[in-house]
């Protein structure tokens, strides 16, 4: 866990998921505004770039995470096509969505989600390839699942047959 804190210090630019059923599958991006301040060192408290304050939508929404939700930013995607059948994140209300290209038709990607069973037309400019992360690394989903594998066949990481991810030994 100490890799985790000293990446997550004040300033640091995350991503952050949501263990609530409603938005699963989905990354919002902001900033590591403070650590906490009590003996539970996985705490962080984080401003939201995209998201807002119920109360005064004028400012960004702020709240206390534990790390284990937490990641860094995915690398921007520059100039890149996608194709049939590839998992990607696509930008949808306000953060990240994981999901797959089910169709393309000339500049409009079709993206099946999940998490909400539902289909919904994109651009390449709102894609970017899903990535994964391991070891303070983000990873092609495809690159992170070999990764997964091995690490579970050396003993370091146990995983689930659908590859729901990484769960580190004591």
């Amino acid at each position: 866990m100490s890799d985790l804190n000293a990446y997550f210090k004040k300033g640091a630019e995350i991503e952050m998921s949501s263990n609530d059923p409603d938005f699963r599958g989905s990354w919002y991006t902001g900033t590591v505004i403070s650590r906490s301040r009590t003996k539970k060192n996985n705490i962080v408290y984080i401003q939201y770039h995209t998201l807002m304050n119920e109360k005064d939508e004028t400012k960004p929404l702020r709240e206390e995470v534990d790390i284990v939700h937490l990641r860094p930013p995915a690398p921007l995607e520059t100039s890149r096509g996608f194709s049939f059948g590839e998992e990607v994140d696509a930008f949808h209300n306000d953060g990240w969505w994981e999901g797959v290209i089910t169709r393309v038709n000339d500049a409009v990607y079709t993206v099946y989600f999940r998490a909400t069973k539902e289909e919904l037309d994109f651009h390449k400019e709102e894609l970017r390839l899903h990535r994964e992360w391991v070891n303070l690394r983000v990873c092609g989903s495809l690159l992170w699942r070999l990764m997964t594998v091995m690490r579970c066949f050396f003993e370091l990481v146990c995983v689930d047959a659908e590859f729901a991810g990484p769960t580190l030994k004591d």
